[in-house]
């Protein structure tokens, strides 16, 4: 069995793990509303702190997504070679930092395609991560113009199964706090024909112990 080599960092595609999160606004793609981010994040009601980090959550998919359209158009063979090198440049600046400080071994004479990739990250310099992920989404959109209703799409889609997850869920708390005010009435009720059935037989009682000292008050 073969083992698995590992490829150098420039190699590697792009992967889709969650990015470190900003609060840097895209210039190609608008900036999430207030009502936007409650719709998304209804937790973010309250304190502006709350509202601070789901609007970061909010960038912070946006950029996930991003880079699965990335994935999905490079596949396809959608993004020509120089922006493909560039965006991948980008993702790893923001995954590693700059190509200086990442450990990574320098390419073979012949691999001309890794040394392109790792030329493209060398050149970002000490971009900062903030606006390499700023610049990867803006990129994109100039590469791909339809990225940006892809990604509305996306966050609509996103917004409708997170409300049917909220209604399913407020459903099933309803239905719950039905069924214990149900249970609670059975014993209620249950409750109350002991009661009553135990009054009965006292009252029984107390009618057999009358009828029997009239009785014993005739037989005298």
């Amino acid at each position: 069995k073969k083992k698995k080599k590992n490829l150098p960092l420039w190699m590697e595609p792009p992967g889709v793990s969650p990015l470190r999160t900003t609060s840097t606004p895209l210039e190609t793609l608008a900036t999430p509303s207030a009502a936007a981010v409650q719709s998304l994040y209804p937790g973010s009601a309250g304190t502006s702190s709350n509202a601070a980090d789901s609007a970061e959550q909010l960038e912070q998919l946006k950029l996930q997504l991003a880079l699965l359209f990335f994935k999905r158009e490079r596949t396809a063979g959608k993004i020509p070679y120089a922006v493909n090198n560039e965006l991948i440049a980008l993702s790893k600046q923001n995954l590693h930092g700059s190509c200086c400080d990442a450990v990574c071994e320098e390419p073979g004479f012949f691999d001309v395609v890794g040394r392109d990739r790792k030329a493209a990250w060398v050149a970002l310099g000490d971009m900062p991560r903030a606006e390499a992920r700023s610049k990867f989404c803006e990129r994109l959109a100039e590469t791909r113009p339809d990225f940006p209703a892809w990604l509305a799409d996306r966050l609509r889609e996103k917004q409708e199964r997170e409300h049917q997850e909220r209604l399913r869920k407020e459903r099933e708390r309803r239905e719950r706090e039905e069924q214990e005010r149900a249970r609670q009435e059975r014993v209620r009720r249950q409750e109350e024909e002991r009661a009553r059935l135990e009054q009965l037989r006292r009252q029984q009682q107390e009618q057999q112990r009358l009828l029997a000292l009239q009785q014993q008050q005739q037989q005298q």
